[in-house]
């Protein structure tokens, strides 16, 4: 069943709800950022935390690793949780 002479994709129950966060914006900026994060949080959380073992997964030195923490307001913690 369709509200209009078309079946969409929102008929057949196949696009998922987004949130606004999940929405990459168009600002090259902001995408390259939210990015950036993401794949830091993921290789920290896939290295147990561990700098030396996030930076190699990442590609960077531990230094360079050490600044895109400090510019993306990453913290980590003594419990190796991060925030």
């Amino acid at each position: 069943m369709a509200d209009g002479p078309y079946v969409s994709s929102l008929d057949l129950e196949l696009q998922q709800h987004l949130k606004d966060e999940d929405v990459l914006p168009l600002n090259l900026k902001q995408v390259r950022e939210q990015a950036e994060t993401l794949a830091i949080r993921r290789a920290l959380a896939h290295a147990d935390n561990n700098v030396s073992n996030t930076a190699k997964l990442l590609g960077v030195a531990r230094p360079t690793l050490y600044t895109l923490l400090s510019k993306y307001a990453i913290e980590m913690h003594e419990d190796n949780s991060i925030k």
